[in-house]
């Protein structure tokens, strides 16, 4: 992947990236917290990154980028330096208001926290 990796995976035609990218992010997660075993939480949302529509998929993806490590890493690693700077703003919006609101707004819905990200990374 590319400097421009994440606004690619705003793109619906890379739905397997970002497929890959979910898929990865909860293993990284089974294996650091749960000792390499799935939970019925990882389960369904291993079924939801193979099975789910784009935005969804991505809903998943901001989620996790909030709290994988290991996610942000693969994300930031072979991004010019100006594309580090923006990626690192976007996760810090991500962190202090985006996933915030999207759990707490419950008239919010998953295509219009998509495109709050979107925006959101446009102008970071």
């Amino acid at each position: 992947m590319g400097p421009n990796r994440m606004e690619r995976l705003f793109l619906s035609t890379n739905i397997e990236m970002l497929r890959r990218l979910v898929l990865d992010s909860l293993s990284a997660i089974e294996d650091s917290i749960y000792d390499g075993h799935s939970t019925a939480q990882t389960i369904q949302m291993r079924q939801t990154a193979e099975d789910g529509a784009h935005t969804v998929v991505l809903t998943q993806f901001m989620l996790l980028l909030n709290v994988d490590p290991r996610l942000k890493e693969t994300m930031l690693e072979a991004q010019s330096p100006r594309s580090k700077q923006k990626l690192t703003r976007f996760m810090l919006d991500l962190r202090k208001s985006l996933v915030i609101e999207f759990f707490t707004d419950e008239l919010l819905s998953m295509c219009e926290f998509v495109g709050l990200c979107e925006d959101t990374h446009i102008i970071s």
